[in-house]
């Protein structure tokens, strides 16, 4: 497939991204593959491929400008390919925005995390020049991960946590538990000079595992959230919270007296009053 794209002049690297990249794949991935453009494909350059290895189209988008970005996902043979095009002058950006800047938008912080994780296929020595430069995680992306993902805001509606669980009201409990789940873990990505690799935070195992820094059983922990007695999942959910929270002031001297306030605070219930009135 790479041999195909890279039959383009116009195509200046391209690269195994995903799971198959970085090695995780399973029975249930399939294959991304990254292609790097000297100047910005045509619908025939990106169609003639797909073409000539006969794959039928599913997906076709046109240029998202946000993310710089072009894609289509095909099946080829059963297996099902998502492209994904990026210029080659975004992606200088996109490292030096997180490497030198400290940006922590989960869009460019992802393009950089699949840059170091791909395994290259054609234009190599571009590919390696990029890792190299990608492998710079910067103090001020670090406390602007963990600012960012502890922040107060992050926590709307926790104060309701005991009364959802009172009322029963599992689907919004688990909303609010997601977010502080998320919150927790994308604070340990910044501590841990760990980049995001996936918005989702998906390959939740292979990623805690790169964490020096964490609450410890982390992993189960995390999955307690989501089995047994429900006020014990609440409890759980509140521990790491405050654990992370210490972590990140011991370690980078950070105050989080606001999000200790918001983890901490609960809505009063009321005596119950007489019916009809």
């Amino acid at each position: 497939m790479a041999a195909v794209y890279a039959g383009n002049p116009k195509v200046a690297a391209t690269a195994a991204a995903g799971s198959v990249g970085s090695g995780l794949a399973d029975e249930w991935s399939d294959l991304e593959l990254d292609v790097y453009w000297h100047a910005p494909p045509t619908d025939d350059d990106r169609r003639h491929p797909i073409d000539v290895l006969g794959g039928d189209i599913e997906q076709y988008w046109p240029y998202d400008a946000d993310e710089e970005e072009w894609g289509e996902e095909y099946s080829l043979g059963g297996l099902g390919v998502g492209v994904s095009s990026f210029a080659v002058e975004s992606v200088r950006r996109f490292i030096r925005r997180v490497t030198v800047e400290g940006d922590p938008a989960p869009i460019v912080q992802v393009r950089v995390a699949a840059i170091r994780a791909a395994a290259p296929l054609t234009g190599v020595d571009l590919l390696a020049e990029w890792k190299q430069r990608a492998e710079t995680y910067p103090d001020l992306l670090q406390r602007r991960m963990v600012a960012r993902y502890l922040r107060p805001e992050r926590l709307a509606g926790w104060h309701l946590r005991e009364a959802l669980v009172h009322r029963g009201d599992l689907l919004a409990l688990h909303r609010i538990i997601g977010r502080a789940e998320r919150s927790v873990v994308g604070a340990l990505h910044g501590l841990n000079r760990v980049f995001l690799g996936n918005p989702l935070m998906k390959w939740e195992q292979a990623t805690v595992s790169q964490f020096r820094l964490a609450p410890p059983d982390l992993l189960q922990r995390l999955a307690a959230a989501w089995m047994g007695d429900v006020r014990a999942r609440v409890r759980a959910v509140e521990g790491l919270l405050g654990e992370t929270l210490e972590l990140a002031e011991r370690e980078l001297g950070m105050s989080f007296a606001e999000t200790r306030r918001v983890l901490v605070r609960r809505r009063p219930s009321l005596p119950a009053r007489p019916t009809g009135i």
